[in-house]
């Protein structure tokens, strides 16, 4: 620290300081200073909670359409198909719920 001699009744703490100040002065602008910085810190902490709470949330929901849309096929499983329409919709449709079973693995196996 950049000691200079006193300047109108007040030591010099250091060259970028802004205004000069003596060594309660420093200190107590550090304190506030520390303070302003946890306390932004903090918000953006609730911040930062809170987006994770929407998304663990748009998590959960994803995983139950993807539950449902696999019980919709597998509530299908006896539906025997009379055009090639109907076969063609029922392979997408198994597609799908493939998708879906293979999505659902992949979320028990990292939650």
């Amino acid at each position: 620290m950049l000691r200079l001699p006193p300047l109108f009744g007040r030591e010099v703490m250091g060259l970028f300081n802004g205004p000069w100040l003596n060594k309660e002065e420093h200190e107590r602008s550090i304190h506030l200073n520390l303070i302003g910085q946890v306390n932004m810190l903090n918000l953006h902490n609730y911040e930062l909670q809170a987006k994770l709470e929407m998304a663990q949330g748009r998590i959960e929901g994803l995983q139950d359409a993807f539950r449902e849309i696999y019980e919709v096929y597998a509530g299908s499983e006896g539906f025997i198909p009379e055009t090639c329409a109907e076969g063609y919709q029922q392979q997408l449709i198994k597609e799908m719920a493939d998708i879906a079973a293979r999505h659902m693995r992949k979320g028990k196996n990292n939650g």
